[in-house]
């Protein structure tokens, strides 16, 4: 299908198709105007770009399933510059097999994210469910898990923000991993953007040879309120790594996260801000350095209330 006018695709089922040609995006949808999808199945669909859906128009997916769709390069299920909300829906198994990205979803425009389901997608390199580039993503009461980040230099096991804005609320991201020697955050990946998450649990993610078992923060700003980061495990930063960046922790829970060096629950480094207020760390391990928190030289504190630090070393 290739829609430029209004289309609405409800109770479908989609599978199978190919956009051959050498750059071809969407494998079973293209779309450059206004196209809603709803209660459908769009399963094993494959292109260069966007394994199921091309969106540079508005696109609405909701109460449906994308499994199993494959792209050569970005977005494994869909590949939007556009204007895309996903609500009520399933995306699981698809795969990012190069280029920048994105197991399930490549976004580089607007990406509305809410009541749904991202589980079992791969990226090659960076972002096992969603690669957020200069655009603008919201994640809201919805579920991450078991996505992966699989390259060598891939970042991000279920996200990668790079220089956008991404929001985080009410969700749950567990069992993510970030695979890669090279590459950190099991759950999210936040280079030089600005990532706030809010009243969400992070569990059990991954950073298995780098850094930010849950987060990693590079050159960026985050802020972690009313959270809990639990069970996650990384080299260094067994829940967060912050480098260069400015981190905020508040009314949050760290618990039980594991570093291989340096920083159990959080590692902040190469002079990064960090302040914590009201929060709670407590039995995190760090099998050098920082059982709860490693400082270096350069980083600046400030405003520290730890209700609990009850940590290993």
């Amino acid at each position: 299908i290739n829609n430029t006018g209004e289309l609405t695709v409800s109770e479908s089922t989609l599978q199978e198709n190919t956009a051959q040609g050498e750059f071809s995006c969407g494998g079973a949808i293209n779309n450059t105007g206004e196209l809603t999808v709803s209660k459908s199945t769009l399963q094993e669909n494959t292109a260069y770009g966007g394994g199921a859906i091309n969106n540079t128009g508005e696109l609405t997916v909701s109460e449906s399933t994308l499994q199993e769709n494959t792209t050569k390069e970005e977005g494994g299920a869909i590949y939007n510059t556009g204007e895309l909300t996903v609500s009520k829906s399933t995306l699981t198994g698809n795969t990012a097999q190069g280029g920048l990205g994105g197991g399930a979803i490549y976004n580089t425009g607007e990406l509305m994210v809410s009541e749904s389901t991202l589980t079992g997608n791969t990226a090659k390199n960076d972002g096992g469910a969603i690669r957020n580039t200069e655009g603008e993503l919201t994640i809201n009461e919805s579920t991450l898990t078991g996505n992966t980040a699989k390259g060598e230099f891939a970042e991000g096991g279920a996200i990668e923000n790079w220089k956008g804005t991404l929001v985080v609320s009410k969700s749950t991201l567990t069992g993510n991993t970030a695979q890669g020697g090279l590459g950190g955050g099991g759950a999210i990946y936040n280079q030089e953007g600005t990532l706030t998450v809010s009243e969400s649990t992070l569990t059990e993610n991954t950073a298995k040879k780098l850094s930010g078992g849950a987060i990693d923060n590079r050159n960026g700003t985050l802020r972690v309120s009313e959270s809990t980061l639990t069970g996650n495990m990384a080299y260094v930063g067994g829940a967060i790594y912050n480098q260069e960046g400015m981190l905020t922790v508040s009314g949050s829970t760290l618990t039980g996260n594991t570093a291989q060096r340096y920083g159990g629950a959080i590692c902040n480094d190469w002079g990064g801000e960090l302040t914590i207020t009201e929060s709670t760390l407590q039995e995190n391990t760090a099998h050098e350095n920082g059982g709860a928190i490693y400082l270096d030289k350069k980083s600046k504190k400030y405003g520290f209330q730890v209700k609990t630090a009850e940590n290993g070393i």
